[in-house]
């Protein structure tokens, strides 16, 4: 039995290569296995290459609007159909993990009329659907406002909540969220124009997955106006993943990790280079230490680093609780500076890929390895020539 941590996060647009990178890193950290994102506001044509050193399964639905699922490298799902829609609001995708079979769906439903939606959708999704179903998205709207909108109302009249409850009902599936948390009042969304707080982002499953769940979680608005909603299951087989050691190329731009470094080299060579044993053996030995020094180093860096990132972020939980209990500017002002603070650390793990994408096509660009002949079938594929005709008449009537 293996952890499955399944996660729906309306990412307001992934177009931008920086923060498409800090999603990617985010999901990372949060050890998602399922990504259910909404609103990636990829135009149909114009989908970037993802990255696939975490999530090696990208399914899009482009448009305007636009729905993803992401499966990280490590799931071992055999996806075998899928099913969008044309005008990006859903996404549905069939496969299977082992002899289990699994039917994900992302939905983000329209700012109006999202009662007649989903009733029309659900449909869809149950037809398609076989085996665990799991249902995640942006519904745009407070299922319950009384506790899921902190002012108690809604946009839409108490007999269209019905009809999207009764829906959901209909396909036996449950806001887990909601029934894992039945008296937690917490929410996804904050509005600045209405300065008001709704939860507008579920993910439903069947009761009897239910038992599976070892728990449920919001997340903290910081990359977008909606905050990630999590999901735990204790559910599935997964082999443990396995990791190489790779130097971090950024702790030799810092003066205190250099002089560490240097530190321990001058230590290393006054112990051992005393002539009983032979250069070539202290200099392979030293190898061996000085990358162990420096994994322990890393790993010091990092849990500052980490550390520094787990504050800030209960900090910003802490801030965003009285700041859904008490609508007061000066929260809000606090809550900018410490998601601004926060912000900046991500960046610096931007700045880390950007020079190991770098490092990438310095030591593979001109080898004949894959990397080549990826950009060579690329190349290839964007040079071709798929007709003459016109070149054909033009010739023909010159001759004459």
């Amino acid at each position: 039995m293996a952890d499955i941590r399944i996660c729906t996060f309306n990412v307001k647009g992934m177009n931008v290569p920086a923060k498409r990178s800090q999603i990617c890193m985010s999901l990372k950290k949060q050890k998602v296995n399922f990504a259910l994102l909404q609103e990636t506001h990829f135009r149909s044509g114009h989908v970037p290459i993802m990255s696939k050193l975490t999530f090696n399964q990208w399914f899009h639905a482009p448009s305007c609007s636009g729905v993803s699922i992401a499966i990280h490298k490590n799931t071992p799902m055999v996806v075998s159909s899928t099913l969008l829609d044309d005008d990006g609001r859903y996404l549905f995708i069939k496969g299977s993990i082992g002899t289990h079979v699994i039917t994900l769906g992302s939905i983000y439903a329209p700012n109006i009329g999202q009662a007649d939606w989903l009733c029309r959708i659900l449909p869809v999704f149950r037809d398609f659907a076989k085996g665990t179903i799991i249902l995640g998205g942006d519904a745009n709207v407070a299922l319950d406002p009384l506790i899921d909108s902190s002012k108690g109302t809604s946009s839409l009249s108490y007999g269209a909540l019905r009809r999207i409850r009764s829906g959901l009902a209909s396909m036996g599936l449950v806001d887990a969220w909601r029934t894992l948390n039945p008296s937690v009042k917490d929410f996804t969304f904050y509005s600045g124009a209405h300065k008001s707080y709704q939860r507008l982002d579920y993910l439903f499953v069947p009761p009897n997955l239910l038992s599976a769940c070892r728990g449920s979680s919001i997340g903290s608005i910081l990359l977008s106006d909606h905050a990630p909603v999590f999901l735990d299951l204790q559910f599935f087989f997964l082999p443990k993943p396995q990791y190489t050691w790779r130097l971090d190329e950024t702790i030799l731009s810092q003066q205190d990790s250099v002089s560490d470094i240097r530190k321990c080299l001058s230590e290393y060579f006054s112990m051992n280079e005393t002539g009983e044993v032979q250069l070539g053996t202290v200099w392979e030995a030293y190898k061996a230490v000085i990358r162990g020094h420096i994994i322990s180093l890393c790993s010091h860096l990092c849990r500052q680093r980490e550390s520094k990132i787990l504050s800030l972020q209960k900090e910003i939980q802490s801030l965003e609780s009285l700041h859904k209990k008490h609508i007061d500017q000066g929260t809000l002002d606090k809550l900018s500076l410490l998601r601004s603070e926060l912000k900046n650390i991500l960046n610096s793990r931007t700045a880390r890929l950007y020079l190991s994408a770098q490092y990438k096509h310095f030591a593979h660009g001109d080898k004949a390895s894959k990397f080549m002949m990826a950009s060579l079938k690329k190349r290839k594929t964007n040079s071709y020539i798929h007709s003459i005709n016109h070149l054909k008449g033009t010739c023909h009537q010159e001759i004459h």
